[in-house]
């Protein structure tokens, strides 16, 4: 849940949609700073964002201040 605005230029999470489904994505996972797919998960403070954590994605690329709060549900099987 992004504590303040989330957006392009205080360096937002970007993640590449279905990703997790690619090989082929999973094994450059540190060169996709500047994918095509990528997309940015921009929305002002309170906005929530749900995705998988197999999804490839990265952090704000910034100095500039960007709070959030992350949750993780682990269920079993």
């Amino acid at each position: 849940m992004a504590l303040v605005d989330f957006a392009e230029d205080n360096g937002a999470t970007r993640l590449i949609p279905c990703s997790q489904r690619r090989p082929d994505l999973q094994r450059k996972s540190g060169r996709l700073a500047h994918h095509a797919e990528a997309i940015v998960l921009t929305g002002p403070a309170g906005t929530g964002f749900v995705f998988s954590k197999h999804v490839l994605h990265s952090g704000p690329s910034t100095d500039l201040p960007l709070l959030g709060l992350r949750s993780s549900y682990c269920g079993g099987r």
